[in-house]
């Protein structure tokens, strides 16, 4: 059988041959039963990548190249003759992304992403151009896992240093609003030690969600006048939250890797834990809701799911099978880095 599926049940060996045919050079494995071939490119097209987004329609990635040296932007299916890089944004040469706070960050619809360039400053950029819009100054994180940074629903950019949060200008880099949650987490119930916070979007004007860890209150904060506006109840060990874009619905990720779906009003748990993130918390996975119904996408181990709040199961799913066993991949698994807001294309 010839083939161009992964590795299937019950072969344990490949043997590898590099092989041309009508002009096309192909990478060829073979076992007992099965004969498995990929295209490959004859342009140098590898590229050390350590952090990707997709654009709006899936259509192109932006990358993180040579830790931290540029920032390019690539199709996803080039065709012949197409440059694979369409765009090249470089960043200073001292940047070296910190291993775990890194990321860029997307803003509403994909056309401006956030890409944490110093230690000190996030620049904000055009997906389409990766030409820099605003450079935004911010306090020095005591360490990048107390960084945090996102876009609200309005475009705003949202950065957490520390206990300070501030709103910013996304085109103009000027400063809207600040509040400082070092009260919230010292007032805190049942904080764990050390007091850790996650801040997260909310689906309101200048509100963002604000989770102490081991209090299992979640208040809404006004960013601009500071007072709590309203609070949602999670379960004790909760780490972090997301809200649906209506505000019906939210996600609780749970100490070990446990990912739940919460109704609001009524307050009740509506599904979990999912199979697919309890597996693996340890390793990249994507999540999030795709719309105001209620579908929520995971991305994680060797599949992608879409469920839906009140549903008991996932109405859709692909998976991508078992790891060759080419040692291709050194860890034998797969990580996801990014996924459409429609939840039709993953990288």
């Amino acid at each position: 059988m010839i083939s161009k599926a992964t590795q299937l049940d019950g072969v344990t060996a490949t043997a590898w041959d590099l092989v041309s045919s009508r002009g096309k050079l192909l990478l060829v494995g073979h076992g007992d039963s099965l004969i498995n071939y990929v295209e490959l490119s004859a342009e140098p097209n590898v590229l050390k990548v350590s952090e990707q987004k997709l654009t709006a329609d899936g259509g192109k990635t932006v990358s993180v190249v040579d830790d931290g040296a540029s920032l390019q932007l690539h199709s996803a299916m080039p065709r012949d003759g197409d440059d694979p890089a369409d765009r090249r944004g470089e960043t200073p040469a001292a940047v070296l992304a910190p291993p775990k706070g890194y990321r860029l960050e997307s803003g509403p619809g994909r056309k401006l992403l956030a890409d944490w360039d110093a230690e000190d400053a996030i620049s904000v950029r055009e997906v389409s151009t990766l030409r820099r819009t605003a450079r935004i100054g911010i306090p020095k994180p005591p360490t990048p896992a107390d960084l945090q940074y996102f876009f609200d629903q309005d475009g705003r950019l949202v950065t957490v240093s520390g206990t300070r949060v501030q709103q910013w200008d996304a085109r103009t880099g000027r400063q809207l609003a600040h509040h400082d949650i070092k009260g919230i987490i010292a007032g805190s119930r049942g904080a764990s030690t050390p007091r850790q916070a996650n801040v997260n979007r909310y689906p309101a004007d200048n509100q963002v969600a604000v989770l102490v860890w081991g209090d299992p209150t979640v208040r809404v904060i006004d960013l601009t006048t500071g007072r709590t506006t309203t609070t949602v109840k999670v379960p004790t060990d909760a780490v972090a939250t997301q809200f649906d874009p209506s505000g019906r619905y939210f996600a609780v990720l749970r100490s070990g890797g446990i990912v739940e779906l919460w109704r609001r009003d009524p307050l009740r748990k509506e599904l979990g834990p999912l199979r697919s993130m309890a597996e693996s918390a340890e390793k990249p996975y994507v999540a999030g809701f795709l719309d105001k119904e209620g579908r929520f996408a995971v991305a994680a181990n060797s599949s992608v799911r879409i469920y839906r709040v009140g549903d008991r199961a996932y109405s859709d799913s692909y998976d991508f099978g078992r790891i060759p066993s080419s040692g291709l991949l050194v860890d034998g698994s797969y990580v996801f880095r990014d996924m459409a807001p429609d939840g039709r294309t993953v990288i």
